[in-house]
């Protein structure tokens, strides 16, 4: 029998769990199989952490655009709850940086591991504390660059020139370009980028190479009210680029300044350590507290949706740097045509339930759980004992089927070792389009709620 803490603060009450119970999910929504003996899993514990019609985006969070990150108020609860100042936080799904911000806000040091090389370089700008005179001179110094640089490429009444030279400027190998951009428009971002680029001060270069991340969408012809890029069915008006980029840049210097007077003086770090939640680079034990929201079960293709920064910031192979983010569904038919099952008689049971509609996804499905197995794995061994870590995760819907990842997770969890203490339940926002409609796209159901999986070392 194991009995877990009760907690007064947030009103959250634990029994002692039964170690010889499954939960009854499977016998309602599955075939029925024999099971091996599990623990219970008690209803989700439902406290209000929407935080809705809190601001979100103060500070350094509105930087750059990313699909379902965090609202800065749950990974911030999430420290105040299971840790204390001065601890160490890792972070293995960092995206965009939000708990690295907080982290530091709220006096934890904080590492991440991120595959999306969007994420990490806003992960990098939004966290990393540049003083305000120092900005000053750094973006006076580039926007001259950028205007020696425009110069040569436009005609002296200021119209664009096929003329002109452009052969010094580099363009990303992106088929169809002159469909996704227009041509004034493929110059003047070849500009910034050149200009970015000879930016000694590395700090502030990964600033303006967010800024010039972020507004690659926005002057393409792609729709702005698609997450995936798609092309325009109208013609648009040539966008003002760099007076769009400045803009952006003017902004997030003016964020970055107040952000970095706010943690001026504070004895705590948060950076990026690596790329992949599976080998996390820190010693083992080292760690008082996880927090993280991995990617949903075959929910998301954050590659496909920041296709044009991607390539616009020099990623040539979108394919191969598909492959190696967690649960990719860049599997092939020689794969997933083998015989698979999973080790977890739970898993398994929805895994060859999906089989029976679709053996691909089934095997992504599976692939996704393993690889959350390794990245399980890899908390486990960098967390101090009696260490917490705290999963936010909400259910997926493939084939029409409800996947209860949180379940699964608790399963998984369980057979690395870790106490499984009950999750929490948290209500989405309907005016949470982050997250919200993340399902809807891919034939699925909008999200109404995550859980968040409380283990124990």
């Amino acid at each position: 029998m194991k009995t877990v803490a009760k907690r007064k603060q947030s009103k959250v009450h634990y029994q002692e769990i039964n170690e010889s119970l499954f939960p009854s999910f499977v016998e309602n929504e599955f075939e029925k199989e024999e099971q091996k003996p599990g623990f219970v899993f008690e209803p989700a514990v439902a406290i209000d952490l929407s935080f809705r019609n809190h601001a979100t985006q103060y500070l350094t969070h509105s930087f750059h655009s990313y699909p379902a990150k965090f609202i800065p108020q749950l990974p911030t609860w999430l420290m105040h709850e299971y840790s204390k100042e001065g601890d160490t936080i890792l972070e293995p799904f960092a995206g965009s940086g939000t708990t690295l911000v907080e982290a530091i806000l709220n006096n934890r040091n904080c590492y991440g591991t991120e595959i999306n090389p969007i994420g990490r370089l806003t992960s990098a700008a939004k966290s990393t504390p540049i003083h305000s005179l120092a900005l000053h001179k750094l973006k006076d110094e580039l926007y001259r660059t950028i205007n020696s640089l425009m110069n040569k490429h436009i005609s002296n009444d200021g119209m664009f020139t096929r003329s002109k030279p452009t052969f010094d400027l580099w363009t990303p190998k992106l088929d169809h370009i002159e469909k996704w951009f227009l041509r004034e428009v493929i110059i003047e971002l070849a500009v910034l980028r050149k200009a970015i680029l000879e930016i000694g001060d590395e700090k502030f270069k990964t600033l303006a190479l967010v800024a010039f991340s972020s507004i690659v969408k926005l002057v393409s012809n792609a729709r702005t009210d698609e997450r995936n890029p798609k092309l325009r069915k109208e013609l648009r008006d040539k966008p003002n680029t760099i007076k769009i980029f400045k803009t952006k840049l003017d902004k997030m210097s003016l964020d970055l300044s107040e952000y970095s007077e706010r943690v001026k003086g504070k004895r705590v770090e948060a950076k990026i350590i690596g790329s992949d939640a599976r080998n996390v680079p820190l010693k083992k034990n080292s760690v008082d507290l996880v927090i993280t929201s991995p990617p949903y079960a075959y929910a998301m293709d954050y590659v496909r949706m920041h296709k044009l920064s991607l390539y616009w910031l020099g990623e040539e192979d979108l394919i191969e740097l598909d492959k190696q983010f967690v649960g990719t569904e860049r599997v092939y038919s020689n794969i997933y045509q083998e015989d698979f099952r999973y080790d977890i008689p739970f898993v398994d049971n929805i895994i060859q339930q999906m089989k029976k509609m679709n053996k691909k996804k089934a095997y992504i499905v599976y692939n996704y759980f393993e690889d959350m197995r390794k990245c399980f794995q890899e908390m486990y061994r960098v967390m101090k004992q009696k260490a917490t870590a705290a999963i936010v995760i909400g259910n997926s819907t493939v084939q029409k089927v409800e996947i209860p990842t949180h379940i699964c997770f608790n399963e998984i969890a369980a057979q690395i070792g870790f106490n499984v203490l009950p999750a929490l339940e948290r209500k989405v926002p309907l005016e949470s389009k982050g997250l919200a409609n993340v399902h809807v796209e891919y034939g699925g159901e909008m999200v109404q709620k995550e859980y968040i999986n409380i283990f124990v070392k």
